[in-house]
């Protein structure tokens, strides 16, 4: 009979499929509206989109985990801080919900205005280097052993792979194609490390994955809260001039939205949960092979050396060997817990017995 560790780990990596599949097409709709959809707005787009989280909001009661059980590897996080925590306490506090929000706008902004800079492959691959923040992210806040040869083995095959796709620029086909440049790479690159502190501190701050529909809906009150006055200034600087969509590229922007980021956020986060930040941030580097056959066979926008697909590879093997390491440290942490659970049944009939 598979072990609750196993279940949750088979769901974490089906969840990650579907959020990779709906991340690359998200970044290619968001760079079709910028290019021929002629609406080059990354921050009224980011606004708007992160701003309709809000809907999960009215949706979380109906929104229910197959796996309703209380996880004891999370349960053995709070016994070793030495405090007993009700229930009720488990539920972040408001500050650290603004906190997470602030640090997933910044995320996503940075990665929309990214895609004016760089071709959806390349994006890609540059934010899968979020896996090398998130490793050193989880030392320092979640304590994950350092000494470890896989996960390192892992990100250090996660960075080459990464470097190797980076370094061989793709060449345009059309003149819709965007142009690269290292603005772009830098944006792409702060957008990674916004993101493996995101993963980090929402493992430590939510422990339950079904207080994600709560927190991401509150993501949509921050992301209005700080996206208006953003605006506003970029409107006053002139960095990017307010103005309204057409309809057609109204409708595209709200599919995307509720798709590409509302949806795909969400079970993103769940995926972070039920998994760990490294394994969801390694594996987010599939979008790298993925992007590559969108960007060059159904977009038709770059062409790409063949010494690309050595980096998706290196990559792929990096996504395997973290995801089984997390795994089997996910089962010695199960094993600590029950343990001590199995002894502190047994005992009471020994002291029985003497007494007798």
């Amino acid at each position: 009979m598979a072990t609750s560790v196993t279940r949750r780990t088979l769901l974490g990596l089906a969840v990650m499929a579907v959020v990779v599949i709906t991340f690359v097409a998200s970044g290619a709709v968001i760079q079709l509206i910028f290019t021929s959809g002629d609406y080059d707005k990354p921050v009224a787009l980011t606004v708007y989109s992160l701003t309709l989280s809000v809907l999960l909001l009215a949706c979380r009661h109906y929104i229910h985990m197959p796996d309703g059980q209380e996880n004891p590897v999370e349960a053995s996080l709070l016994v070793e801080s030495g405090t007993a925590v009700p229930a009720e306490a488990t539920w972040p506090k408001r500050r650290l919900v603004w906190a997470l929000g602030a640090m997933w706008f910044a995320s996503q902004l940075t990665y929309n205005i990214s895609l004016k800079y760089t071709s959806v492959a390349t994006n890609s691959s540059l934010s899968s280097c979020s896996s090398v923040f998130t490793f050193i992210f989880s030392i320092v806040l979640l304590r994950y052993p350092l000494c470890r040869a896989a996960p390192i083995s892992a990100v250090l095959m996660c960075v080459l792979g990464v470097l190797i796709t980076a370094l061989n620029r793709p060449s345009p086909k059309t003149d819709l194609a965007v142009q690269e440049n290292i603005l772009g790479d830098s944006l792409a690159l702060g957008s990674a490390c916004c993101y493996g502190l995101f993963t980090c501190c929402l493992k430590l701050w939510v422990a339950d994955e079904r207080m994600v529909a709560y927190v991401f809906g509150m993501f949509g009150v921050v992301a209005f809260a700080l996206g208006v006055p953003l605006l506003a200034l970029c409107h006053v600087t002139g960095l990017e001039a307010l103005a309204l969509p057409s309809w057609g590229q109204f409708g595209a922007m709200t599919a995307n939205a509720v798709l590409g980021s509302v949806a795909s956020d969400y079970l993103l986060s769940v995926a972070v949960i039920l998994l760990s930040p490294l394994s969801a941030a390694v594996g987010l580097s599939l979008t790298i092979p993925l992007s590559l056959v969108v960007d060059s066979t159904i977009l038709g926008l770059h062409s790409f050396k063949g010494v690309y697909m050595l980096g998706s590879a290196l990559v792929f093997g990096a996504v395997v060997l973290i995801s089984w390491d997390t795994y089997n440290i996910d089962l010695e942490k199960e094993a600590e817990v029950v343990s001590p659970q199995a002894r502190g049944q047994e005992e009471p009939l020994v002291h029985c017995g003497k007494s007798s």
